[in-house]
This record gives structure tokens, sequence and C-alpha cells, in this order.
């Protein structure tokens, strides 16, 4: 591993990943020489209109996508070929010079070798893969390689991790500038960086330990030193996230925080990072490999019949079948035409943990199963719906996978139909619900909710509990749980302030979906006189 410092970028002075700003602003000035999107002799301008070269002295490139707007855009000329299988949510029109495509699924001409980064974000990915580099000091322990097997297991929550670099030192891989060097009969085994600066007395009593017992050289380990090393992290090293620090143009903010479905890296990237989005994507999917192979942007808010939004695909593989598991639990299901949120993993988790392995539950709007066939797989009989027919689909294959087919009855139908369906038990053989599932937060209170009043036969409720109703609902009040119950309230026609006082409930707030924005679970004791009510 070489020790002297490396230039990312010519002319500029790096000797770390984040020591110096220099090679920020160079970055920024490689984008505008190689006339990306922000150059202003080509590209595309604040309207979107493709403007060509018009410099004798400078190379044309392919033309890139455009400003984002709220369709997707990609002027090549030619056809946008779509993934066959989501085609039924796209729609293709061929212009001059662009093709647009209304939402849906958008496929990447090449999707294995890079071909839809263009050429100036081909050169300066090429360029951080050979150069960029970062200098880590950590501190280590020089002991016998016959050492290693009793220090890995004593000092292991103590050992450094970072993703691709071992954590055991042999001369072959060792920095050149640790003096004295390694002996072939020597190892490295390198401690977590913030230890780097500590002093002996101030490291944990494991490596204290390990370093006191090396001092003993009879039945104990042999000498063991505490010293520093620097680990040369390269492109292949480093996270996502300091690659792109430097890629981006000087002032961006880096993005992070996106969700991982399966095989699929899904990204809500912001307006400024758009026309960077395949260069982000790539980084992602080469940091991520070979778990994560597919990776989408959000191109259009959730909505619809059934609950799913436009989406492009930016680099890997243009499948978007996935396997995924959750809290123990192995799902299958199709990304570009059902609803999935891998937030949402605690809170059903959460949810599911309410209820009794005897008790029968009703899950509303279960898309590919994660509430009904945790509950399922909790011991609980499950009727599950959902509108989607193909996700109804992938529910009963994940509930065969689970080996709890038995205890799940899946249907196809309105969820408010399926609820009064539910509630009157029709077939007198079929259960009635301990719990009642409404998880739709853009719609439950108002359209579900009231498909509860009155919809409890007196003759098969008599002398039974009503059921607890789990509703989710969106937020934007300053008080997001008042105001959650004030809508069920409201739902459910409680209009005197007694009403609205006996109403046994909890709250409980899921996450922040937005600045301002909550989701929120309100769990109710179904009232009696709305019940019961004509």
């Amino acid at each position: 591993m070489a020790a002297t410092g490396m230039h990312l970028f010519p002319g500029t002075v790096q000797s770390g990943l984040r020591s110096s700003r220099v090679g920020f602003r160079a970055a920024g000035r490689l984008w505008k020489s190689a006339s990306c999107i922000r150059c202003t002799r080509g590209g595309y301008n604040a309207q979107g209109t493709l403007q060509k070269q018009n410099s004798a002295s400078s190379a044309t490139i392919p033309e890139k996508l455009s400003t984002p707007t709220k369709r997707c855009s990609r002027a090549r000329g030619l056809e946008f070929p779509l993934y066959a299988k989501h085609s039924h949510i796209c729609s293709a029109t061929n212009r001059t010079g662009d093709t647009i495509v209304e939402g849906g699924v958008i496929e990447p001409e090449d999707s294995r070798d890079g071909h839809c980064l263009n050429p100036a974000e081909l050169r300066v990915l090429d360029e951080a893969k050979r150069q960029l580099h970062r200098d880590l000091l950590v501190a280590a322990l020089r002991a016998p390689a016959v050492a290693m097997g009793r220090l890995i297991p004593h000092l292991k929550h103590h050992l450094l991790s970072y993703p691709r670099v071992h954590n055991v030192v042999k001369p072959a891989d060792c920095n050149p500038m640790l003096s004295p060097p390694l002996h072939q009969s020597e190892r490295l085994l390198l401690l977590r960086a913030e230890y780097a600066q500590l002093s002996p007395p101030g490291l944990p009593s494991e490596v204290r330990s390990a370093l006191e017992c090396g001092k003993e050289t009879s039945e104990c380990t042999p000498e063991v030193q505490l010293v520093q090393y620097t680990v040369r992290l390269g492109y292949d090293h480093l996270l996502a996230e300091d690659v792109l620090g430097h890629l981006l143009p000087p002032g961006m903010t880096v993005p992070s925080g996106h969700e991982e479905v399966g095989h699929i890296i899904h990204l809500n990237l912001r307006t400024e990072h758009q026309p960077y989005r395949h260069l982000i994507a790539h980084v992602l999917l080469q940091k991520h490999a070979p778990r994560i192979r597919t990776v989408v942007n959000k191109t259009s808010a959730t909505g619809g019949r059934y609950r799913v939004f436009g989406m492009e695909v930016l680099a890997g593989e243009p499948n978007l079948e996935t396997q995924l598991r959750e809290n123990g639990i192995l799902f299958e299901l199709d990304f570009g035409q059902m609803y999935w949120n891998s937030r949402l993993s605690g809170e059903r988790e959460a949810l599911v943990a309410l209820f009794s392995p005897t008790e029968v539950v009703c899950d509303a709007c279960a898309g590919v199963g994660p509430i009904s066939i945790a509950a399922a797989a909790r011991g609980c009989q499950v009727f599950a719906n959902d509108l989607n027919p193909e996700a109804v689909e992938y529910l009963k294959k994940n509930a065969s996978q689970n080996k709890c087919e038995d205890r799940v009855e899946t249907f196809n139908t309105d969820g408010g139909d399926f609820v009064r369906q539910c509630l009157a038990g029709h077939e007198e053989a079929r259960p009635l619900p301990h719990h009642i599932v409404m998880n739709l937060p853009s719609h439950a209170i108002e359209v579900l909710v009231p498909a509860l009043i009155g919809a409890f036969p007196s003759h098969r409720w008599q002398n039974r509990p009503l059921p607890l109703v789990h509703v989710y609902c969106f937020s934007g009040e300053e008080d997001p749980e008042a105001d959650a119950v004030s809508r069920v309230c409201a739902a459910l026609q409680l209009a005197s302030p007694s009403e609205v006082a006996a109403l046994e409930h909890h709250t409980r707030r899921v996450r922040n979906v937005a600045p301002g924005k909550h989701m929120i679970r309100v769990t109710f004791r179904m009232p009696v006189a709305v019940a019961f009510s004509e």
C-alpha cells in the first residue's frame, strides 16, 4: 500500500478524503469542462430544451436526461425499451430527440456495462476508481501469527469494522511505512479507529489484558505490541457517501437514507440530484454489490388504485421481482406492481405483538402479507384482503412458502366490503375477528372506518367483546395524535363530548414521512353504540 497522497484531480492537493475542499472545487470544474448538464455550452437549459455544443474546440457528448420535471425524459432519439412485465403501467411517446414516460418503470438501455452514464460521468467515475483514497489512522496489535486464534475472539467487539478491509494484516499486504517491517511470522490485528490516539491506560479492559498477557513469556501469548498503523483506503473500501461527497458538485448534499427492498435500492432523489442520478445510482450499485443488483428512483407520488408509484430504473438489472426477509419471514413481491415499505418493519412487528396466538385478525389492506403472514406465523387465524389482484397472488405464495397457508384465507375485494363481510360472518363456521387492521394511511379513516357503523349483527356479537381496530393515517397538524383521534371520532359519528371521551383508544407515532407530516396509528375498541346502530 503506497504511503504518499494521490491526486484525484490534476492541480489539486489531497492528503485524505476529507483533508481538503480543493478537490471538491476541482470536481465542479471538471463537471463543467466535460459539458455535463450544468455546462453552459451544452446540455439542457432551465426549460429542459436540448442545447447542442456550439464550440468547435469542445467534444460533443451524447445528450443527457433533461432537467427533472414531473415526467421522465431521455433524449436519445430512440424508442425507450420498457420492462415488458410492467408495460401496462407505462406509456411512452417518441418525439424528435427524446422519449417521455408518464410514470411506471423505465429500463436503461444497457444495465450491464454502464452505458446509461455519459462520457463525462464515466471519466469522473473511472478517475475516482484509480486515484480516490483516504488514509485512516488506527491502533493495531502487533503479535505473532500463532496468537491470532486467541486474540481475535477475545477482542471481537474492538476490531476495525470497515467494508472490504481485513482485520488481520499479513506482511505481503502491510503498509511499507510500518517500522520495523512486519516479519513473516507476525501479523497486525487492526482495532477500532477511535483507539488510535489512546494510550494503553485509556484502552478498553479487553485490549489492556491482551497487552498485559503478552508481556508474559511462558504459558500465555508471546509478546504483543500496541502500534499505530495507517490503512490506505481506496475506492473499493470507501463508503458510497464518501465517494459521492467527492464526485458531486461543491455544496450539494450527498443523498442518504435510501430504502432497500430485497436486491433493490429505492431512491427518492431531490431535484438538485436529478442531473446526477445515474452517477449516484452506479456508485450505490457498486458499493452494495452483490447484495444489491438494481437501483430505482421514485418519479411520482404513491397513489392510484393499487398504491404504487412511478419509478425509473437507474442502474443494474431491470428486474423488480425480489425476495426479502423481514422479522424472520420470507416474502416475495414485484416492487413495480405492488406496495412495500421496508421502513415500516418495526411498526409491523410492534402491531403483531399485540395479537394473541388464538385470536382472529382481519387485514383489510394486506398487500403481499407483511402483517397477515406474521400474524399467522404467530398462530392467529387471518382473513387477508387486498384490492390489487397481483398482490393477492403473492400473498398466497408467501403464505405457502412460510407454511401458514392453512391459517390465512385471502380475499380480493373492496376494503369496506371486506370489513363488513368479516363482521357479519355470513358463514356460521367463520370465526369473528378480535382485531381489524386498516393500513391505508391516506384514506383509511375517511373510507374504511365508516364501514364499521352498524356492521355488527347483534345475534352474532351478543355477549362477545367487540374487536380492537388499528387504523393508520397521516397528519400534518401540530398535535398529530389529537388530530388522528378527532378524525376517527368524526368518522364513527361520535358527536357528543361524552361519547368522544368514552372512546377507549391508544395512539402511536409511527414515523415522520416528511417535514411536518407524521404517520399515526390509532388503536381503539369499537364503541357499542356505533357497532349496533341502525
